[in-house]
């Protein structure tokens, strides 16, 4: 498990890379419908980084303002 919330993050976009290296070698193979659901695993996920960062970043804002 995780001992930093950086750590987790960065084990998650690991995981990301992953997902989108399978999703590619699934394209390459034809096998459409197995890309399909890993770009929108991947898409979902890279999302939630996203808004997870810019809560974080709004956060720290609010903590200084």
């Amino acid at each position: 498990m995780s001992d930093t919330p950086d750590q987790s993050r960065l084990e998650r976009i690991e995981e990301l890379g992953k997902t989108l290296l399978r999703a590619s070698e699934a394209l390459e193979a034809e096998c459409w419908h197995e890309c399909e659901l890993l770009c929108y695993r991947a898409a979902r996920e890279s999302r939630m980084l996203l808004l997870e960062e810019r809560q974080a970043a709004l956060d720290k804002k609010n903590r200084e303002d």
